[in-house]
Order: structure tokens, then sequence, then C-alpha cells
């Protein structure tokens, strides 16, 4: 068995997790955030989670992620927003943005189609039931659609 990481985790709000489960994660126009272009995610459960500081207390998707061909990338690494010509995901250990913090790794996947989510998972349960959603099986979903 292959020692590198398959489940994964991703922090967002509500909407756009609700457009995510819907029609699947999509890689925005442009340059993309400090890995460039891509799906970004962690196997640091902690991390998504310091994403979830929005209004309805955000969903985790737990994702189940095919890296392909990964590129690890190092601290001011010249690959960092390069890496996409040559590999299906970059991986950045103490993450890109503050380049010392352990614990704070990243990944970013180029095609969307390597992403499968799993589960969602609430950041803020009561918050979620009033926004008037709920996690039902494996599922994000309306609370007024459960009647």
């Amino acid at each position: 068995r292959s020692l590198r990481p398959h489940t994964f985790y991703h922090g967002t709000n509500l909407k756009a997790a609700l457009a995510i489960q819907e029609t699947g994660f999509r890689v925005p126009t442009g340059p993309g955030g400090c890995l460039g272009p891509g799906v970004y995610c962690t196997t640091t459960l902690k991390k998504a989670f310091d994403y979830l500081d929005c209004e309805h207390g955000g969903i985790v998707f737990e994702l189940e992620v095919d890296l392909g061909r990964c590129k690890t990338l190092q601290k001011d690494d010249p690959q960092m927003n390069t890496w996409h010509s040559d590999y299906d995901s970059a991986w950045h250990p103490t993450g890109a943005v503050n380049q010392s913090h352990e614990g704070k790794e990243e990944n970013c996947v180029k095609d969307p189609k390597r992403i499968k989510i799993v589960r969602p998972i609430a950041g803020h349960t009561a918050k979620l039931l009033a926004a008037g959603y709920e996690i039902v099986g494996n599922a994000l979903v309306s609370r007024s659609s459960l009647r």
C-alpha cells in the first residue's frame, strides 16, 4: 500500500459548499492562489477548519484525492506557480503563505476530476441548523426538503 495520503479536507462557506456538492469542484479562471490555479486541500483537519470563519459556520468536505504526479515544493520554490505543466498536483509541507508554520501543509490539485467528496462536516452544527440546513447521510441538505 502506498504511503501517500488519500484523505484530504477542504473548508468553505455554506453557499460554496452547496455549489460544490451540486456541480463538483471548479478551478476558477485567473492566476489562482499561492500555488497557482487548482483546488486547494489539506490533510490537516485543523487547517481546513481555519477557513470556516463565516456566517453559518461553514462546511469542511472530507475528500478522497488522487494526487497523480505530485510536485513537492520547498520554501521559496521557483516552481511555486509553474508546476502545472509537468505535474497533476503540488504539495507544500508548511503551506505557501507562511512557509515556516508546521502543520499547515497544503495541496493544490490541477484537475477537479481527481477529487471525490466523501462527506461534509459541519463547522458549527447549531449555525448550520439555524440557516436551514443539516447533514443527512453523506450530503448537505436543506431542512425544508426533508419535510
